[in-house]
């Protein structure tokens, strides 16, 4: 089901699906991705999970259509910041790392996606969550080897059960689709 969404009243664009972004990676933890002790240091935690992302925000980039319908000319994510990231266990040696990354809001030319890092004991057939992190992503679209900020994107669609909510400072920000609603 393909949806409109007018941003102008000058263009009508579609509004893409939250599973056209969603992807999932894998990685076996190595001792190099550790410290002595076998925990897997969080910057290499952290760099998996802008890899993730990046692609998630890829891939909500190329579902797009411009306004004749056709897709666009070349556009890539640049990462803005990341808003938030939990380190809720730790991820050890001959741990399978799963990463879910799925784009959640958009507004203009800004993505924010969603990381979800779970792991897996393959020894133990367990999986537990490890960390959860929100990055901004901004489109730029690529014109002779410069690249410029876009000024709109479509908005994602989201059922309420693919919603999200992270709480900010005392605050649950609950997002559905391109409405956030504070709740204190």
């Amino acid at each position: 089901i393909l949806l409109w969404r007018q941003h102008s009243p000058h263009k009508i664009h579609p509004m893409a699906a939250a599973t056209e972004s969603e992807v999932t990676t894998c990685r076996i933890m190595s001792p190099d991705d550790a410290n002595p002790a076998g925990n897997v240091h969080g910057g290499t935690i952290m760099r998996m999970i802008e890899s993730a992302g990046y692609v998630a925000a890829m891939r909500h980039l190329h579902s797009q259509k411009d306004s004749s319908g056709s897709k666009p000319s070349c556009r890539a994510a640049v990462t803005h910041r990341l808003e938030h990231m939990d380190f809720l266990k730790p991820i050890y040696i001959g741990n399978l790392a799963k990463l879910q990354a799925r784009v959640i809001f958009v507004k203009n030319a800004s993505l924010l996606v969603e990381v979800i890092v779970k792991a897996e004991d393959l020894t133990k057939v367990s999986e537990s969550l490890c960390n959860k992190a929100y990055v901004w992503y901004l489109s730029m679209e690529v014109v002779a080897h410069s690249r410029c900020p876009l000024t709109s994107m479509n908005p994602v669609i989201m059922s309420i059960d693919q919603s999200y909510r992270i709480r900010r400072g005392g605050r649950t920000c609950v997002c559905f689709g391109y409405c956030i609603l504070h709740i204190c």
